[in-house]
Formats: C-alpha cells, sequence, structure tokens
C-alpha cells in the first residue's frame, strides 16, 4: 500500500468502481448500457467482481495467511521493504504471457489468489480501470457540437492452470462507456462489452535441447507486443485491447538477444458481437531484439499483412513492414538512484518502410520516430526529451499510388499524447515536432509536460481520425485548407500508489491551428469544431 493508504480504505472505492454504472445519473437519466440484455449480463458480471473484490481485502484464510515457501518463479520483496527490515513478499510469479508484452502490465500482487490460498501453478487475478474524461469542441466528422464527457471503465479477468512448462490461460474484458449520448465518441475503439481477449495454451522450455536458449510457444488467441509498439501493441490507455488468434514461438537468451516469429488472424471488434477473426485476413511477422549493449539496443523486424475480404477484383490488400530502431532507455524508478555524474543521455530511431497494394493502388509509406533526452542526477531527477514523428501521407489522393502509412495495430499514447476519446492525430500523415519535460518527485510519481506542433504531411490527404464510425475523415481535396493543425499541450501525472492501486491525470489544450479556418463549409467539421479544445481525465486502476 501507499503511504496514508490502508486496506480498509480501498474496499469502498472498489465497490464503488463495480457498481458505479447502476448508481451514477446525468441528467434524471440512469447511466445504464444501452443494450438490456448486454446490461443485465454486466450487472451480473460486476456483481461477482465486487465479491471477489471484497473477499481479496477481507478473507484470509490459514493457507494464504501462512508463510509458503517462495517458488522459482515467485518474485521477493521490493528492496525498500527489506531495508525495512519485513518478511513481505510480492505474491507475483512468472505469467504465461511474460514474453508477449511488458512486464508492468503483468506485476501486481496478487491478493485474489491468496484469498483463496492458491498454488502458484493456479493463475487468478483481475483488475477493474474507472476513468472520466471530457473533451470540448470536437472536430470528428459525425459529432455532435458539445462537449464529450464519458465514463471508460475496464474489467478484466484472468484464469490460468499450470503443469510443468504448460500453461493454460483465459481472460476476458468488458470494455464499455458510460454517461453516453448519440453523435458522440464511440464504437470498437473504446467499447467491446463482456468479450475473450486470451484463450491460449503454452509451453516454456528454459534450456532448449541443453543449448541455454529459453524457448516460448502460444497457441490460441492471445495479445502480444514487441519493441516501441508502433505497430502491434497490447493497449494501455485505449479502452479496448487488440487480440489475434494463431501461433507465436519466442527464442532467446536471457539478457543477451531474442527472436521472435507469428503468425496470427487479427480480431475485429463489435461492440455487443463477438469479436471475430478471418482466415481471408492475416498478419505474421519476424522479429529480433538485441540487448547485449545498453548503449545500442537494437530490433529489426519485418511483418506482412494480407487482407482479401473483399473478393472484389483489385479490391485486397497485401503489403510487408519493413523497419529497424535503436535505442538507448530513459532511467527509470530504481535506475534514477544509480546514475553517476551530473545525468545521462538517452536516445530512440525508428525508421519504418511499408510496400505493396492496397486496392487497385500501388502502396508505398515511410514511418520516422527520432528523439533525444538528457536526465540531470539532482533532485526530482528531471527530463527534457526533444522528438519528432513523422508518417508519410499521399501526395495526390487521385494518383495511382497510396502513401498513407498504416499503423496496423499499434499505440500512439506514449508519443502522440492521451487517446480515449481525445486522441487528436494518428500516425498516419502527419508531421510533428514535440518537446517534453519530466520529473520524478518520488520513486512511484511521474509527472510531465507535453508541447507539440501537428502538421498533415499532404494537404490533400485525409486528416486520419477526424471522423466517428461510420463516417468518412475529414478531408480538404483542394488542399487551400493547408496543413497547420496546431499546437498542444498535455500536462499528466502518474502514481502508482502501490503495485496494485494506480492514479493517474491528465489534463491537455489544443490551439487549432489554420487548418479549420480554411475548411469548406462542406467538410463534415462539426459547428464550433475550429475552436480550441480543452481535454480533461482522471483514472483509478485496482489490481488484485
Amino acid at each position: 500500500m501507499g503511504p496514508g493508504e490502508s486496506e480498509e480504505s480501498i474496499v469502498p472505492l472498489a465497490i464503488g468502481l463495480s457498481f458505479g454504472h447502476v448508481e451514477k445519473t446525468i441528467g434524471g437519466r440512469p447511466s445504464v448500457p444501452r443494450n438490456s440484455r448486454v446490461s443485465i449480463r454486466l450487472l451480473t458480471l460486476r456483481s461477482l467482481t465486487a465479491s471477489l473484490m471484497l473477499l481479496a481485502w477481507t478473507a484470509t484464510p490459514a493457507a494464504a495467511s501462512a508463510e509458503r515457501p517462495a517458488s522459482p518463479g515467485r518474485l521477493a520483496a521490493s528492496a525498500s521493504a527489506k531495508k525495512a527490515g519485513t518478511a513481505k513478499k510480492i505474491s507475483f510469479f512468472e505469467q504465461p504471457d511474460l514474453v508477449l508484452y511488458r512486464l508492468s502490465e503483468q506485476r501486481w500482487d496478487r491478493k485474489l489468489h491468496d484469498s483463496f490460498g492458491l498454488p502458484d501453478w493456479v493463475e487468478l487475478s483481475l483488475t477493474d480501470r474507472e476513468r472520466l474524461e471530457t473533451v470540448s469542441h470536437p472536430w470528428r466528422r459525425g459529432q455532435t457540437p458539445k462537449t464529450d464527457a464519458q465514463v471508460a471503465k475496464r474489467l478484466r479477468l484472468r484464469l490460468g492452470f499450470n503443469r510443468g512448462p504448460f500453461w493454460v490461460l483465459a481472460e476476458g474484458q468488458d470494455s464499455r462507456l458510460l454517461l453516453h449520448d448519440g453523435g458522440e465518441f464511440d464504437g470498437p475503439s473504446v467499447e467491446d462489452h463482456a468479450d475473450l481477449l486470451q484463450l491460449f495454451i503454452s509451453a516454456r522450455f528454459a534450456n532448449t535441447f541443453g543449448s541455454k536458449l529459453r524457448t516460448d510457444v502460444h497457441l490460441g488467441r492471445f495479445t502480444f507486443e514487441f519493441g516501441s509498439t508502433r505497430l502491434i501493441g497490447r493497449n494501455v490507455y485505449p479502452n479496448a485491447t487488440n487480440s489475434f488468434e494463431g501461433l507465436h514461438v519466442n527464442v532467446g537468451r536471457e539478457k543477451r538477444w531474442r527472436a521472435r516469429t507469428f503468425y496470427t488472424r487479427p480480431l475485429e471488434r463489435f461492440v455487443d458481437g463477438r469479436d471475430t477473426s478471418y482466415a481471408e485476413r492475416t498478419l505474421w511477422g519476424t522479429v529480433y531484439e538485441s540487448s547485449r549493449n545498453p548503449w545500442l539496443l537494437t530490433e529489426l523486424y519485418y511483418l506482412g499483412f494480407d487482407d482479401h475480404r473483399d473478393r472484389r477484383p483489385a479490391q485486397g490488400i497485401n503489403f510487408s513492414t519493413l523497419g529497424a530502431r535503436v535505442r538507448r532507455d530513459v532511467p527509470r524508478g530504481s535506475e534514477l538512484k544509480k546514475l553517476t555524474g551530473r545525468g545521462t543521455v538517452d536516445y530512440e530511431l525508428e525508421a519504418t518502410a511499408q510496400d505493396g497494394r492496397k486496392g487497385p493502388k500501388d502502396f508505398r509509406a515511410r514511418m520516422v520516430h527520432a528523439e533525444v533526452g538528457y536526465t540531470w542526477n539532482v533532485h526530482l531527477y528531471p527530463r527534457l526529451a526533444v522528438f519528432l514523428d513523422y508518417a508519410s501521407g499521399t501526395k495526390d489522393p487521385n494518383g495511382p499510388v497510396n502513401q498513407t502509412f498504416d499503423k496496423l495495430y499499434g499505440l500512439k499514447d506514449f508519443d502522440l499524447g492521451a487517446t480515449g476519446i481525445y486522441g487528436l492525430v494518428n500516425r498516419a500523415n502527419l508531421v510533428s515536432p514535440a518537446w517534453r519535460v519530466h520529473c520524478n518527485p518520488r520513486a512511484n510519481l511521474r509527472i510531465y509536460l507535453r508541447h507539440a506542433f501537428r502538421y498533415l504531411d499532404e494537404a490533400k490527404d485525409s486528416f486520419s481520425g477526424a471522423n466517428v464510425t461510420g463516417f468518412a475523415a475529414i478531408r480538404d481535396a483542394t488542399g487551400r485548407a493547408g496543413t497547420y493543425l496546431g499546437n498542444d499541450i498535455e500536462l499528466a501525472a502518474i502514481w502508482n500508489v502501490s503495485d496494485n492501486f494506480l492514479v493517474e491525470g491528465r489534463y491537455g489544450h489544443w490551439w487549432k491551428g489554420s487548418y479549420f479556418d480554411r475548411l469548406p463549409r462542406n467538410s463534415g467539421l462539426p459547428a464550433g469544431g475550429g475552436a480550441d479544445t480543452d481535454f480533461f481525465c482522471a483514472s483509478t486502476q485496482a489490481r488484485f
């Protein structure tokens, strides 16, 4: 727990979050899900969740309270706990999807697991995130001209079983919006009601054929990411999550290198329906990562994508993505205490090229991210970084070549700002120079301020993301509106109160540019959409 926090203080919060959708009203209207059938299912699910949360904090079975011998995969207590002379251990053991995505999304004290006194060969955990968001002066085609205020709720429940090197894991997710009206930002990018996120079998071999190489194999439905997550990522900030069906193989030597290969069918999300994959749409690839030199961490990757669901002549999509990334990581957490001298430099450079066909047109696109930063070894460990994001656009949308970069299933929050119902730009037809400064008042508290300038790469191409589901993105076919979208700031504070409880707040202001003043009247821009936009969000995440 964090300073000043107690277990008793979290219980009512957890119960309130679980049942908040029943109690909240706006303008006298109860904020219940639109589909009554799904509402009943959700109410049952969240009732069970609340019961499990309460049990996780109050149940004290002998098997959970007694000191149990630590398994090889169980992590010891934090360094601060050891210095304090306590015997507390963090109840976390290696998860079957460890190699698929970042550790920070897996590592927390398994209170629900321990409340039942379960052994390490059983995984049982859940997370519940609640986020309030408001956006003024919406600009997307299809939106109503009023402030959009919503509550995004995301619940995940995991259950897995292990025997020897083998695991079976299931993870369900329920993502939805409350306080939501027609004409506001919605759709499967932010809603996915009561669906199966992961269901796979896996095998881990720590010393494959005596070679000292670790091998992991995953078969089924899973989430995964690689590298910077700009092309494939397990969603953290967004309310809905990318998922895939297929095969993933990881081979490597710890702290030196690893190679990954996969062949999958991406799932298409539906708000109320079952998420579905298609035999006609596939994503495959190979990734090599080298961590031998901390000054030159290297990644090389090849991805292939094919979509032939549209069987009309010359309407299929088939292209390759080839890229490389080099970097030196930013020091975080306990690494800050190890800094020597005045400070340290970090950097990142990623370049990606895409080539193939999209419908009847050739497809050739590019993406670049370049960043350099410096962290000072003084109080608060301030860091200043400057960076540039570039994603190509199509110079002549009526010509024979499509040049608009395809971000595939990538993430953008860490580069381009908060997503959710805000997400003012996408990684397509974009040039965005920016700077960011952040500090660390405490090891578990990070505060940053980012300022970015936004330009379209090509004036005649679409403003990617400037639309809601069912509408085309805003585009000035004449190019007279120019390319300047404006500049924006984002101030954020991210507080890991404990491994089990996270709090986050963000404020953003977007000074819209001349592009919006010059758009033709028939562009689809909502009334008042050219005025500056304010964004605010506050979220909590409880993990059990």
